[in-house]
């Protein structure tokens, strides 16, 4: 049973390797592109926004583009075993840093829901994709905070 562990630990990470770099090692995911968010959900609707205060230097937290999307929650009840929990893109989930992007966002974006910041580290489900468009599911440690919460459309700000 123990060696079965390791088995599965092993055909993780390399599922992981595969999907984060391609085959080619290039970088299979590409970074988030306005049009390919569109692609993905014709629900999205898309507004870029990148204030730059004069006489200020453009950084990271002022280059991103604003969007309203379907955005729940879901905990380690439906998700996970109760001895192993392992996100998409590798890491344990973490409440208020660990969200679920749809898979045209590269693992590791930071994104902005309601002031809080999260960290693409998880997909969305592709049946909820299927049946909603681009969903952000946040990672809470509480199942009925996740229940409570349910579905909103939020502002979600995308960092690039």
């Amino acid at each position: 049973m123990h060696r079965g562990k390791h088995i599965f630990f092993i055909i993780t990470l390399f599922c992981v390797i595969i999907y984060t770099q391609g085959f080619t090692g290039r970088g299979g995911m590409n970074k988030y592109k306005d049009a390919s968010l569109t692609e993905v959900s014709p629900k999205l609707r898309i507004s870029t926004s990148s204030p730059t205060p004069t006489g200020s230097p453009k950084n990271y937290e002022e280059n991103f583009t604003t969007i309203k999307a379907s955005v729940s929650a879901y905990s380690p009840h439906e998700t996970c075993r109760p001895d192993y929990c392992i996100t998409a893109c590798g890491t344990s989930p973490q409440a208020k840093q660990t969200i679920a992007c749809p898979r045209r966002l590269a693992c590791g974006t930071k994104v902005q829901i309601a002031g809080q910041d999260y960290i693409c580290e998880d997909r969305t489900a592709r049946w909820i994709e299927e049946m909603y468009g681009g969903v952000f599911d946040i990672f809470m440690e509480d199942y009925n905070a996740a229940i409570q919460f349910g579905r909103q459309t939020l502002e979600v700000k995308i960092y690039k």
